[in-house]
């Protein structure tokens, strides 16, 4: 290790205490003695000798320096984050996706492009372009008919599978922003997030379900049970109903856990929902050949991205069958169906690998991007994975906050970092537009 410009040997000692982090320093004829000690699964960052010695230098160089005036960030990484956000900004105006003033729009002129192409699959079952958007037109007219109005929430609370996209894409051409609800929610969440967000109307699978009816108790929002309706919805129109939408208007509503108090909602804008779009499809290269499978919760605000955009690029959308957490079983579905793309938290993906792990991750050869988001990356974790002969897929880590729509910022991992350990940073490069802010202290920030 360099210390000052000079090579430093370094000594492993047996900790004085069982402590997270220990600094001791004795005093012998040689001069002073200094002994680190700290617990590598608290501090999983590899550069945290580094990181100290730098901190250290720093104060040997100005004792009188305040601690607001340190540095933490190490030369090398201050390099690499001023390269990545010194690349100038795309403007949106020169994306694949601009000629558009809502989502639905998007998606209905891809549908126009690429009718026979499969949009959609769950279990054995497909739908083609046309098909989705024919039906999803036909939900949509009813909800018109029905009073739903623009800008106006309609709540989804309907099981992973067909009926879940027919209905989004229908709340979109009707208008209306849709609230994405899990089904496994307790029938408390499910009644307070009605209530609160002031849904006009709420669908669900069936209606006469002991927790909907539970739920929806004091409900007094209009509630379309989608098995009662499939009959009646065939006589609709299946034509694209006309945009009444732009960019200000709201495109969903997500809402927070609750576990800090009550579950907060945010609303999103088309605006901003077209501008990710327009960045996700640039930047990864979705197209006609992608494959997303989606492996996070209907109601998780990274989830809906990947629900659009394949389908406003020609993609397909790859719904799993069996539970999200069945890692052995997503893992045969990655390889039956030979998805490219998948964007989870880390917790999610990596027993994944474990359940790869004696097959030497064969079945995950066809992934070309891994995305997570949500939580900071274990590389440790992933490196068996990235250094197999079956790896072909480049890892990114997206950050942002869902009243940003959901990313502000990326990281595509490196070599260096997969053959260094090196820690994945949180906040990487901006995407299109989106400027972002580094607080240093409590007086002072800076736009990077």
């Amino acid at each position: 290790m360099s210390f000052f410009g000079e090579q430093v040997d370094v000594d492993i000692l047996p900790p004085v205490m069982d402590q997270s982090v220990q600094f001791v320093v004795s005093q012998n004829s040689d001069g002073l003695s200094l002994n680190l000690d700290y617990s590598h699964l608290s501090f999983r960052d590899g550069g945290f000798l580094e990181r100290l010695c730098y901190l250290s230098e720093q104060i040997l160089r100005n004792p009188d320096i305040k601690l607001k005036e340190l540095e933490l960030v190490l030369p090398h990484e201050r390099e690499l984050l001023l390269s990545m956000n010194d690349l100038a900004q795309r403007p949106i105006e020169n994306g694949p996706l601009i000629h558009a003033d809502c989502v639905q729009a998007l998606f209905e002129k891809q549908a126009d492009l690429t009718p026979s192409a499969i949009a959609i699959r769950y279990q054995d079952e497909v739908l083609s372009y046309e098909a989705l958007n024919q039906q999803a037109n036909q939900l949509a007219h009813y909800l018109k008919e029905s009073s739903v109005e623009r800008n106006q929430i309609v709540a989804i609370c309907l099981p992973r599978g067909m009926d879940m996209m027919v209905a989004l894409l229908a709340v979109l051409k009707a208008g209306a922003a849709y609230l994405p609800l899990d089904t496994g929610y307790p029938e408390e969440r499910l009644s307070y997030l009605l209530k609160d967000s002031h849904a006009a109307a709420l669908i669900v699978l069936d209606g006469s379900d002991e927790q909907t009816i539970k739920a929806t108790k004091n409900y007094c929002g209009l509630i379309i049970d989608i098995e009662q309706q499939r009959i009646p919805l065939q006589n609709r129109p299946t034509v694209n109903p006309p945009h009444i939408n732009d960019r200000d208007d709201l495109i969903y509503v997500i809402y927070t856990s609750g576990s800090t108090g009550l579950p907060k909602g945010a609303g999103l804008k088309h605006r901003g929902e077209l501008n990710l779009l327009n960045w996700y499809v640039r930047e990864f290269e979705l197209g006609v050949e992608s494959r997303v499978m989606m492996l996070s919760a209907f109601g998780f605000d990274l989830t809906q991205k990947n629900l659009l955009a394949p389908l406003v690029s020609g993609g397909e959308l790859i719904l799993p069958e069996g539970d999200i957490v069945d890692s052995l079983n997503i893992a045969k579905q990655i390889k039956k169906y030979q998805a490219s793309m998948v964007n989870c938290a880390p917790s999610v993906f990596y027993p994944l690998l474990e359940a790869c792990e004696t097959s030497h991750y064969e079945s995950l050869s066809s992934l070309q991007q891994v995305i997570f988001g949500g939580e900071a990356i274990q590389i440790s974790r992933l490196i068996p994975w990235l250094k197999g002969e079956h790896n072909k897929a480049t890892v990114i880590n997206n950050y942002g906050p869902t009243e940003c729509t959901d990313i502000a910022a990326f990281y595509r991992l490196r070599e260096v970092d997969i053959q260094t350990n090196h820690s994945i940073p949180v906040v990487g490069q901006m995407i299109t537009l989106p400027c972002t802010w580094s607080m240093k202290t409590s007086n002072c920030c800076r736009k990077v």
